[in-house]
């Protein structure tokens, strides 16, 4: 488990030094975090998602999760703490949902989370998602979270897909950004 978290650590500071080199907005730590065959495969469990190449909203990637029954199908990406300790993020993407069954908890359903443990406290920041966000059919539409870092942070990831629900949910356009 080690290993393979120091080499998806590794690849992922390889992505902020690409990112870096090609020039990217200020304070756009990783774009397009999902566009590549390439850039999914950073993603722990990658396997549960499809990249479809021209998918997306306006004929870009979007990846694809397909949940056939209520275990719901997520992955999830590691942040270096040491870019983004004391500051404000976000997590954006562009989602599209169809026939996300709806369930009483208001954390299940279309997943577009930050997660982050600071001296042992876990935290989990989903603000920006509605329970109009969560659940049902929709066309394209932006969800975003913004959380701001404590200075003593220990792990910090994003999570992305459906949790513990079925239906289909597509992600295109998927951005962290840092301030």
């Amino acid at each position: 488990m080690v290993g393979k978290t120091l080499c998806m650590l590794s690849a992922a500071l390889m992505a902020i030094g690409v990112a870096a080199e090609e020039g990217k907005a200020a304070g756009a730590l990783y774009e397009n975090m999902c566009g590549t065959a390439q850039s999914l495969a950073l993603w722990k469990n990658s396997a549960v998602a499809e990249l479809l190449p021209a998918a997306g909203p306006s004929g870009n990637y979007a990846v694809k999760f397909v949940a056939s029954d209520d275990k719901g199908k997520t992955i999830n990406f590691i942040i270096p703490v040491a870019a983004v300790r004391g500051k404000t993020v976000t997590f954006s993407a562009m989602v599209k949902a169809e026939n996300v069954k709806a369930v009483p908890q208001s954390w299940k359903g279309v997943k577009c989370q930050i997660f982050a443990v600071a001296d042992g406290n876990k935290q989990y920041n989903e603000e920006g998602l509605t329970r109009a966000d969560r659940f049902g059919s929709y066309q394209w539409r932006k969800v975003s979270t913004t959380f701001a870092v404590p200075a003593n942070l220990n792990y910090m990831g994003l999570s992305m897909g459906i949790y513990q629900t079925s239906g289909t949910v597509l992600f295109s356009n998927i951005n962290f950004t840092v301030k």
